[in-house]
């Protein structure tokens, strides 16, 4: 089985995958970096915590071999459902749980790491994982005085990721809830 750690950015999914991978290692389940070597998925379980990108039927079918093997691991997304996917919980194969924020919160969280240059120098990909997640955000931020703080088609860019909430299958955590009440939360 496959358990799907996946997120909202800028809400804690790092952390969040972190803690999922770790329990599930500690009920005897594979660690996805493991099954990254073994079944050679470099190309689909990307950065640290084995990060699929987008939730295609190509990449979930590449990852569906190893839990067909009977391995139980974890990786990481920043997607929102897929026809796929859902395929994949409809039969069994697929769990997921989903770490969700205030989008509010998500780009107040995001202006503070746009304004972090040495931060923004580091994460240079992760800018290029989230094309265009605001631009004139940035451009402000970064000191263009006569570019104002906007934030144009909000609620589309959250959108998929708010697809999520509509699983009854999905466990859905609060990023705050994390935050005020870690045990009671996992």
């Amino acid at each position: 089985m496959i358990v799907l750690s996946v997120g909202m950015p800028r809400a804690g999914s790092g952390w969040h995958y972190n803690v999922i991978h770790d329990l599930m290692a500690t009920t005897g389940c594979a660690d996805a970096r493991d099954i990254r070597e073994k079944y050679r998925l470099h190309k689909i379980l990307t950065e640290v915590n084995c990060n699929i990108g987008v939730l295609s039927a190509r990449r979930l079918a590449m990852v569906t071999i190893p839990a067909l093997t009977g391995n139980t691991f974890v990786i990481k997304a920043h997607a929102g459902p897929s026809s796929a996917s859902h395929f994949l919980e409809a039969v069994g194969l697929l769990k997921v749980t989903y770490i969700y924020r205030d989008p509010r919160d998500v780009v107040v969280s995001h202006v503070f790491y746009v304004t972090d240059m040495e931060a923004q120098r580091a994460h240079h990909s992760y800018y290029q994982a989230l094309p265009n997640f605001d631009a004139r955000l940035t451009v402000s931020i970064l000191g263009r005085p006569d570019a104002g703080i906007e934030f144009p088609n909000i609620a589309e860019r959250f959108a998929p990721y708010l697809g999520w909430l509509d699983s009854p299958d999905t466990l859905a955590i609060p990023f705050e809830d994390l935050i005020e009440n870690r045990a009671a939360a996992l």
